[in-house]
């Protein structure tokens, strides 16, 4: 039977500390990888975050306020005018020239409960809605008279269409009798929302970002879009809202492809492919590289330890404050053996041995030295008392050949014990000891001589 050095306890924890040298590896890996994707997210999270403060506060503001501001200039030339209004069309026509207003559909003026000018910009959706016949807008210009504050509507759905209209009132005063401020009237402006927003251009405002604008419509109790730059929802998206002159409006930034692209997620599972894949084939190199090692170090048909690998083990032995127990050993009559039973049962007879002494000894302690030579070399506290162990130690076995033959052996043995200072030491027991052992078989073989 071939010994094996290394018992199955060790088998296993061999085996679980190269599964954890593979698992911890790729555990790490994955933290490292997680830990950075939520660094990036949030770093990216703020970035649109402080974008979409700026768009909504300065960009999107500045859009509506200079559309706003265009229903005050009216009111400021008919105060100027002492309440005349004169070019009407002419003025408006240089005034939408100076000004980018392209979100404006219609410019009217209305005095006295009465519109008495308009200027339309040939809008394909018809108005649809009189000043003074709208209940909604009679209320807006009631307030904007006895506030004198501009009024800005609700936006309302064009009929048939997904896009939507707003209208800006401005109350205009002139001077009355006795330098009094009196109520002139009305400007009213009807706007397109969406062709307002089109001057922001969201959609060209970041290559990284995408945009979501919507706001409140009158009869919807949701918030209606008003311009997006994404094709599809908004999974998780920042959000800002912010005030308008007519409500609440919101605006929704998300990093193009996701806070996580698909690419940069295909190239995570990359790196922690080719981690795992680098720490398996390490584990692999390793691996063959001591089983390399440990044949290189074995005897191939006894499994004990080889001539090579005592080289390899010397330097344990030189040095050391305890006993070093050196045992030579023999198989008497080994050429009869061969020549009687076959070569076959001369290496099982040699396999019985080693095993023998491994069970005695322990198998890191047991060398083959060469053909039917064997060698112990053991460190030990009390080097006399494992002499005395060695005296229950049989030097005859009894065992079977394969063809059922029952083959008996012998041994001789030589020992010795002593201090190993140093090399020369070492080689001074061992040469003792191999002189013992020769004694041992001129004095009749099947003893230990010690």
């Amino acid at each position: 039977m071939r010994v094996t050095p290394i018992d199955s306890d060790k088998k296993k924890k061999r085996f679980e500390m190269k599964t954890v040298l593979i698992i911890l590896p790729l555990i790490t890996i994955l933290l490292v990888l997680l830990f950075s994707d939520l660094l990036l997210i949030r770093s990216r999270r703020k970035i649109v975050n402080e974008q979409i403060r700026i768009y909504a506060n300065y960009q999107i503001a500045d859009q509506l306020n200079k559309h706003l501001f265009f229903g005050t200039i009216w009111g400021t030339i008919i105060d100027q005018d002492g309440g005349e209004v004169n070019h009407f069309s002419k003025t408006t026509e240089r005034l939408l020239k100076n000004y980018d207003t392209q979100g404006i559909e219609s410019i009217s003026l209305a005095q006295a409960n009465h519109v008495v000018y308009t200027y339309s910009l040939n809008s394909s959706y018809p108005l649809k809605r009189d000043i003074f016949t709208d209940a909604d807008l009679q209320g807006y210009v009631i307030r904007s008279k006895f506030t004198g504050l501009q009024s800005v509507s609700h936006m309302y759905r064009i009929d048939g269409t997904d896009r939507y209209r707003m209208y800006v009132l401005t109350p205009v005063y002139v001077d009355g009798d006795f330098g009094k401020r009196e109520f002139w009237g009305v400007t009213m402006i009807a706007m397109r929302v969406p062709d307002i927003l089109e001057g922001i251009a969201l959609d060209k405002m970041s290559t990284e970002i995408d945009f979501k604008l919507s706001g409140a419509v009158e009869g919807s109790e949701e918030h209606q879009t008003f311009i997006e730059t994404k094709h599809g929802e908004f999974r998780s998206p920042e959000v800002y809202y912010f005030q308008v002159p007519n409500g609440t409006w919101k605006l929704e930034g998300e990093w193009k492809g996701g806070w996580i692209t698909k690419s940069e997620m295909i190239q995570q599972v990359l790196v922690f492919l080719a981690v795992g894949a680098g720490v398996v084939i390490l584990l692999y190199i390793n691996s063959r590289r001591e089983m390399l090692a440990k044949i290189s170090m074995q005897d191939e048909l006894t499994g004990i330890n080889n001539r090579y690998s005592l080289r390899i083990h010397f330097p344990e032995y030189v040095g050391t404050r305890k006993d070093i127990f050196v045992l030579f050993i023999d198989v008497d009559r080994f050429k009869e053996v061969n020549d009687t039973y076959g070569h076959e049962a001369g290496d099982q007879a040699l396999q019985a041995v080693a095993e023998k002494l491994a069970e005695f000894f322990g198998a890191k302690n047991c060398y083959r030295y060469g053909g039917d030579e064997f060698l112990v070399v053991q460190k030990a506290d009390d080097g006399e008392k494992l002499k005395e162990k060695l005296a229950s130690f049989r030097t005859e076995l009894d065992l079977t050949d394969r063809n059922g033959q029952e083959i008996h052996i012998t041994l001789s043995a030589g020992c010795c014990v002593g201090k190993a200072e140093n090399g020369d030491a070492l080689r001074r027991l061992m040469k003792e000891a191999d002189e013992k052992l020769y004694e041992a078989k001129h004095n009749g073989k099947n003893q230990i001589d010690m």
